[in-house]
């Protein structure tokens, strides 16, 4: 059968102007678009319509707005004894878990103003002797050996006005309200000396924190939060508070100054790698030593700092104080000092390292020049086991 020729398009589609052979439009599509007006955009929550470009309706927006407001202003629906349904404007009471240590040493605690430093320093060395669960088994005698140094040291008195007097006394004698002056010079004395190593001016730090968590009972955060007893029982009478207030700014600036630039080298565990800043792994040498040039105090670290690499391994758990004190400073590209030039560059901090912390711990040894002969030394740091 011949096909039929197809007309001619003669006419013009009324709705989008193209050629055809109809009579008004060009299909289907455009006469059901000319003769039935557009939908109204419907609200996607409950169908209803909606203006054009909102996705939900007025009064679906309303009702957001309002549960919106309910939840800012902590509003919630209780059932009352008759079964009835009415709002209640709740407080943010809550409930957090909190573990308290009870502290006892005999009938001596808590101590009091007619206390001397020595008794508290005593009971505290005899509280880490007892293994308390908070306190690493590695660092126990670590505190102990910092605490007794303290409690055997002299101290400048101080007058009734607070100026410092030209005589010392021992700080095992002098009574308990001195104890925050005490322990502010013991760490000055630290810092000032000739000798003076980072774990000395470091462990001493935490040795005062150490002191005054037990002395004040501060509460510690973490995924757990906990506290102890406080060890003294001061009246708010205004005379020796705040005891330990002393660690401002400028006091870890001091810290900072006196173990800035010192050379460790430390031992990767096996169980850590070091990745950089985007997650990739590093090389670590075979035998996990690496360098570190110390810059500051740890605790002038705040959580804005750069670290262009870091150490990830095992989340350690459970309760903890001071479970890992972090160096921060400047890896050194795995560079060994073999040359005495190479290792001053390190110690004047113009050569080039690269940021990130590395936990105390770690340290097997401490680099420096010997005064004496002028060569490449390494000093062990001390364990307390």
């Amino acid at each position: 059968m011949p096909r039929k020729n197809p007309k001619p398009a003669t006419n013009t589609c009324a709705y989008c102007g193209k050629a055809t052979a109809n009579p008004k439009y060009c299909s289907h599509s455009c006469s059901a678009r000319a003769t039935q007006p557009p939908k109204p955009p419907s609200c996607r929550q409950c169908g209803k319509p909606a203006k054009a470009g909102d996705k939900i309706c007025e009064e679906c927006q309303a009702k957001e707005q309002a549960a919106k407001e309910r939840k800012t202003q902590n509003i919630q629906e209780i059932l009352t004894l008759s079964g009835q349904r009415v709002d209640f404007k709740a407080s943010h009471a809550l409930a957090r878990k909190t573990i308290v240590f009870e502290l006892g040493a005999g009938h001596r605690l808590p101590l009091t103003p007619g206390n001397t430093c020595g008794e508290f320093l005593d009971d505290l060395i005899s509280l880490m002797l007892s293994g308390p669960e908070y306190i690493l088994s590695e660092h126990v005698y670590l505190f102990i050996a910092f605490l007794h140094d303290l409690a055997e040291s002299r101290c400048q008195r101080r007058g009734r006005h607070g100026e410092v007097m030209p005589d010392s006394e021992p700080v095992r004698s002098m009574p308990i309200l001195e104890l925050g002056w005490a322990v502010e010079s013991w760490l000055r004395a630290m810092m000032s000396s000739e000798d003076r190593d980072w774990y000395r001016v470091t462990y001493g730090l935490v040795t005062a924190e150490l002191i005054e968590l037990h002395a004040m009972g501060e509460l510690q955060y973490g995924h757990v939060h906990w506290r102890v007893t406080p060890m003294i029982d001061i009246p708010d009478t205004g005379y020796g508070l705040p005891m330990f207030h002393f660690l401002d700014k400028q006091f870890k600036k001091a810290i900072t100054e006196a173990i800035r630039n010192q050379v460790v080298w430390f031992q990767v565990p096996n169980d850590f790698k070091l990745v950089d800043a985007y997650g990739q792994e590093l090389t670590i040498p075979e035998d996990r030593n690496l360098l570190l040039r110390i810059r500051r105090c740890h605790l002038s670290e705040g959580p804005t700092t750069e670290l262009v690499a870091r150490f990830e391994g095992p989340i350690p758990r459970g309760l903890r104080f001071a479970d890992d004190i972090r160096l921060p400073g400047d890896l050194l590209n795995n560079a060994r000092p073999e040359t005495l030039e190479a290792l001053q560059l390190y110690l004047s901090g113009q050569a080039i390292g690269t940021p990130t912390n590395v936990p105390a711990g770690w340290v097997r040894q401490t680099v420096r020049i010997a005064r004496s002969t002028g060569t490449i030394q390494l000093d062990p740091v001390p364990t307390w086991l």
